[in-house]
């Protein structure tokens, strides 16, 4: 028999008949545990794709809205443009109908 401080808490642990063969408790709580484990890694990996998925849903939304507000912006100056060139052509006798104008704030590009 080795020394007692050769002794490991193994070794102490276990009876003398169950040798270097693990407990069935604690075999069964490792397996668990492992289980658990396996399960979260799982469920942490699909919460991540899910939200790379979201992601890249976000930017292309984001992009086709910034081309939208382009298309929208470049509109805007060709009717206001187009406007400025009619109001000296106009025959409407109230100059003042063409202070319609709506001011909208600029949108960050």
């Amino acid at each position: 028999e080795p020394p007692a401080e050769q002794l490991s808490l193994h070794s102490i642990s276990r009876s003398p008949r169950e040798g270097n063969k693990p407990r069935p408790r604690v075999t069964k709580r490792r397996e668990k545990n492992r289980d658990a484990a396996r399960k979260s890694r799982y469920k942490q990996t699909k919460r991540a794709d899910e939200l790379h998925e979201e992601l890249q849903h976000l930017e292309q939304s984001n992009s086709a809205l910034r081309k939208e507000i382009a298309t929208l912006k470049k509109d805007l100056c060709f009717y206001e443009t187009s406007l400025e060139h009619h109001k000296p052509h106009c025959r409407l006798k109230d100059p003042s109908l063409f202070d319609l104008h709506c001011s909208t704030p600029s949108l960050p590009s």
